[in-house]
């Protein structure tokens, strides 16, 4: 028996570049029991549009690189079981970057002013060298 759900994404796109307004575009597919967000999008890029942009990284949860937003929740796409979603939100997902206000092309955002601070405080130790 088969454990995979057809599934609507409905993805925020949008190139600075190019675009006056982001748009929505529709892509469906089936989902099975283990594939994460993260796969989704994957599948998206390889399969369907490979102009689509998100950022990905050290797939465990770590570093953040993945996070958007489904159906206005935020979350890992790395870590979120899709279906479990589906299960909550029904067979369409919204997928958004974090902040669509900051979007520079489709889940990526600016981040530009995070790195300035970030240096400007150095979280890290910097050992005195003899």
């Amino acid at each position: 028996m088969s454990h995979n759900k057809k599934v609507t994404l409905k993805t925020f796109r949008f190139n600075a570049e190019t675009d006056y307004l982001p748009y929505y575009k529709h892509y469906e597919m089936e989902v099975g029991k283990d594939e994460l967000i993260l796969d989704l999008l994957n599948r998206i890029k390889w399969e369907h549009d490979g102009s689509f942009s998100y950022r990905r990284s050290c797939r465990h949860g770590i570093c953040g690189a993945c996070a958007i937003k489904v159906n206005g929740r935020a979350t890992l796409a790395c870590k979120q079981n899709a279906l479990e979603l589906v299960e909550l939100f029904g067979d369409e997902l919204t997928i958004e970057p974090s902040s669509t206000k900051r979007a520079i092309k489709d889940m990526i955002i600016d981040k530009s002013d995070f790195w300035e601070k970030h240096a400007a405080v150095k979280p890290y130790v910097v050992a005195d060298v003899d």
